[in-house]
């Protein structure tokens, strides 16, 4: 199966997944396009679908319909809606790793440090494909739970331990001080998830201040990273 490109799915709202992000057909009738260019648009489909309706009620019909194919063209490319869950997933979540450790290859003074990570972190972690898929995990993630596992091994666990080499770099240094957050990285990233899960279960709620959580979580790394007459 082709490697799909994010930008496939930067059109999608999260918030209004509603919202149809794919073309119709044109007049003159489906337009054959390569499987390169099908399968995105596919994808994208399905996105959609499922975070409006759900794994159960989405039909192999619903998903054709939104990507302007038939049900014939869906299975030129996908065996059925669980080969294109499974494909949707696997794609989004096998990119949504932080690199930290290229983010400061030079280490800035610390505050600055903490606002950037606190930045990357915010927009890595909460931007709109993320939450979207969010969504669709929230609810039918346990269908599909080694792509599941795969993601945490292979994303969130991998920005906990560059998170974590990168704070012991600081204490090294002499930059921070050693605090829970240095033994236990995956406490950086709670304001974050809190935000997110708070946003996906209130249905109709409007969006999370992305600025606000990435100051509020800038404050508490501070507080517990900086040593005191840094953090007044």
């Amino acid at each position: 199966m082709s490697v799909v490109s994010n930008s496939t799915f930067d059109s999608l709202d999260p918030a209004n997944p509603d919202a149809s992000a794919v073309a119709p057909p044109t007049a003159g009738g489906r337009q054959r396009l390569s499987p390169e260019e099908r399968i995105p648009q596919i994808l994208q489909a399905a996105a959609q679908e499922f975070a409006r309706r759900g794994f159960q009620q989405t039909r192999v019909q619903d998903i054709a319909a939104a990507a302007g194919l038939s049900k014939g063209g869906f299975y030129a490319h996908f065996s059925g809606k669980e080969a294109v869950f499974e494909a949707l997933l696997r794609h989004n979540l096998s990119g949504s790793a932080i690199n930290l450790q290229d983010a400061f290859s030079e280490l800035p003074p610390m505050p600055q440090l903490i606002d950037e990570l606190s930045a990357l972190l915010t927009q890595g972690l909460a931007d709109e494909q993320t939450m979207l898929v969010f969504r669709i995990l929230l609810a039918d993630g346990w269908r599909v739970p080694e792509v599941v596992d795969s993601w945490l091994e292979n994303s969130m666990h991998s920005v906990q331990a560059e998170l974590g080499l990168l704070l012991q770099r600081c204490v090294a240094n002499g930059s921070c001080r050693p605090s829970m957050v240095v033994e236990k990285p995956w406490l950086a990233l709670s304001p974050v998830v809190h935000a997110m899960v708070a946003q996906l279960v209130r249905t109709g709620a409007q969006e999370f201040d992305r600025d606000q959580v990435q100051q509020d979580l800038s404050c508490l790394l501070k507080e517990l990273l900086l040593f005191k007459e840094e953090a007044r």
